[in-house]
């Protein structure tokens, strides 16, 4: 497994990286919508053109305020267009970005800095700015930039005045696949957070592999709100939108949010189960299950039931449905099913850039499952039931832990997920629980 300081300087990608794309979207899609803010209640809309001279002039801005080839940036905030602005802006100027939850505590939030290293701290919209200020507050000689929202610490600089005030970077940096993209913290839910090391290659294979699978069409929307911070939604939304060129909306907050999926009305459209459980309540709250289960037996009045569901949550024009992140009950994508909303279930984690299984296309008969291996992947079940994976989309281990990193993968480069379960004759998986957990070998 690589080091981050030991990248040899070979050829480029083999795949465009997302610094690539959204330079070739601004040349040839420039007046194009590239991302829509959701400020109060209107959209604020950004083109590929205006995204990538941005996402320049920010490279610029961090080359001038010290930043050089290979320090780390880390960036804590809210899904927002500038998000996505400052992501590319890393890699246009050849630095490592470090996304940190923007729910992280102050001792997350200083740790990730620390173990890092990184230089600057991007702090933007965020539910409560008071961990971060005291992390900023703390380490005084940090440079700490601020973006455009109410809610962001108090920072040294703006991003708005860096951008006012800075020509778009020249600088085209060549990315090879071995090369450090990112360093994605785990939750740390068993320790202190691990540092993923993300390539560029690994990154955009992965993004490429999803996007061959599931297809990008005329008009598809994509809706950002589920933290960047987690590979999830890096690879298929960040990665899906910049790589695909589809036009992506941010919400305005939590109190709008099923308002904010009306006005945007995306195609593609990922979540969690925490909410598509919040979904159904809120349905089954206007219309009792027993009501329910009765007009859907109703030939003519059970489409328009249908209808008025996916209308009621924004939905409607949805093409693909997705939920992952963590475990869901087959009750609940069986009761989605049966109103006519088919989610499909995914199944990954940060160390396989959340792209492993997929149960697409939809198969109703193998809810339960979390689908077969996306193109590209390889799955096997150990002797000792663990689930393994193998593809080109792994990370190449965690930084200065080379310990982790080594009992990450065996010999042959299979991936330890820490997951038991069984494939059935069809390929399609089923997890049963953490290998950490309990026994599951007498079951």
């Amino acid at each position: 497994m690589i080091q981050p300081n030991e990248f040899s300087q070979e050829q480029a990608t083999a795949l465009p990286t997302p610094n690539d794309m959204i330079l070739k979207w601004a040349e040839e899609r420039p007046d194009e919508v590239y991302l829509k803010q959701i400020i109060n209640r209107q959209f604020v809309e950004f083109t590929y053109k205006e995204v990538a001279d941005k996402a320049l002039k920010l490279a610029s801005a961090l080359e001038g305020l010290g930043a050089q080839p290979g320090d780390r940036v880390a960036l804590v905030s809210k899904n927002c267009a500038e998000w996505f602005i400052c992501d590319l802006a890393m890699m246009l100027g050849d630095f490592v970005s470090v996304p940190i939850f923007p729910t992280a505590g102050a001792d997350t939030i200083q740790y990730c800095i620390e173990h890092s290293e990184s230089k600057i701290v991007i702090a933007g919209k965020l539910d409560d700015p008071k961990a971060t200020q005291k992390v900023l507050d703390d380490n005084p000689s940090l440079v700490s930039i601020s973006l455009p929202y109410d809610s962001a610490a108090k920072c040294q600089h703006t991003f708005e005045q860096l951008i006012d005030t800075h020509e778009p970077s020249t600088k085209r940096p060549q990315h090879h696949d071995d090369k450090l993209m990112s360093l994605v913290y785990t939750s740390g839910t068993s320790g202190l957070p691990k540092g993923a090391m993300l390539t560029y290659g690994a990154f955009t294979w992965s993004v490429q592999r999803l996007i061959d699978h599931i297809g990008i069409q005329p008009g598809d929307r994509l809706f950002s709100y589920l933290p960047l911070a987690h590979i999830t939604e890096r690879v298929y939304i960040f990665g899906s939108s910049v790589m695909g060129g589809v036009v992506t909306a941010f919400p305005e907050s939590l109190d709008t949010f099923i308002d904010d999926v009306k006005m945007h009305r995306p195609t593609l459209f990922i979540s969690v189960p925490r909410l598509w459980t919040l979904f159904q309540q809120r349905i089954q709250d206007k219309l009792p299950q027993k009501k329910l289960n009765f007009l859907l037996k109703i030939p003519f009045i059970n489409n328009i039931i249908k209808k008025k569901l996916a209308d009621g949550l924004g939905l409607d024009q949805a093409r693909v449905l997705g939920c992952g992140s963590a475990p869901v009950s087959p009750a609940l994508l069986a009761w989605y099913e049966s109103v006519g909303l088919h989610i499909t279930e995914a199944w990954g984690m940060t160390e396989s850039f959340a792209y492993s299984t997929l149960n697409y296309p939809f198969r109703a008969d193998k809810i339960g499952t979390v689908g077969n291996a996306g193109p590209g992947i390889e799955l096997k079940i150990a002797e000792d039931e663990e689930i393994l994976v193998r593809g080109k989309g792994l990370f190449s281990g965690y930084y200065k832990n080379d310990i982790a990193t080594q009992e990450s993968f065996n010999s042959d480069g299979w991936l330890h997920t820490g997951d038991i379960g069984d494939i059935d004759s069809e390929g399609y998986l089923t997890i049963r629980g953490r290998k950490k957990d309990a026994d599951f070998s007498s079951q």
